[in-house]
């Protein structure tokens, strides 16, 4: 699918020769019967405040380890940007292992849209603006080497 607007914003690819314009900030491919792990969320959109549940769902017929946290994801300046937010306590050191899905396993997890960082070991939180957001989380097959990790995305969700 093509589309061209000649209102929309344009970037000079070669001088006066082609011009590029974004119609499509991302493109999903997704299989019906998903045979991995699967990312989602129980809305598409949220009041800001309100809890974001997030469900982990391993539908591959092996066991996934994936990274101890999710991430999330803000959609700014056309670009995703990761949301800070604290992990650990901000005293601590935190390296937790990896976290194992077992085949057909579900987990879910809320976020409560607070933003935040450490500093000088004290917590530092805001609520999330309102935006265009996304999970992330990176999974792998139990024992396989670090180069077979992927990405793996939930679809959008707003943030009133």
């Amino acid at each position: 699918f093509y589309a061209f607007d000649p209102n929309a914003p344009t970037k000079e690819v070669s001088p006066g020769l082609w011009k590029l314009q974004i119609v499509a900030d991302k493109i999903v491919f997704e299989t019906e019967a998903s045979k991995g792990v699967t990312v989602t969320t129980d809305k598409t959109e949220y009041a800001r405040g309100e809890s974001v549940m997030i469900t982990l769902e391993n539908r591959a017929e092996v066991a996934k380890e994936h990274s101890p946290w999710y991430s999330i994801e803000r959609f700014v300046d056309n670009s995703w940007t990761r949301v800070p937010y604290i992990t650990c306590p901000c005293n601590a050191l935190c390296n937790a292992p990896p976290g194992i899905l077992q085949s057909g396993e579900r987990r879910q997890e809320g976020w409560n849209q607070k933003e935040g960082f450490c500093d000088n070991f004290k917590e530092v939180s805001s609520q999330a603006v309102p935006g265009r957001y996304r999970v992330m989380i990176t999974v792998n097959n139990v024992g396989d080497t670090q180069e077979n990790w992927e990405t793996v995305y939930s679809k959008e969700f707003v943030i009133k």
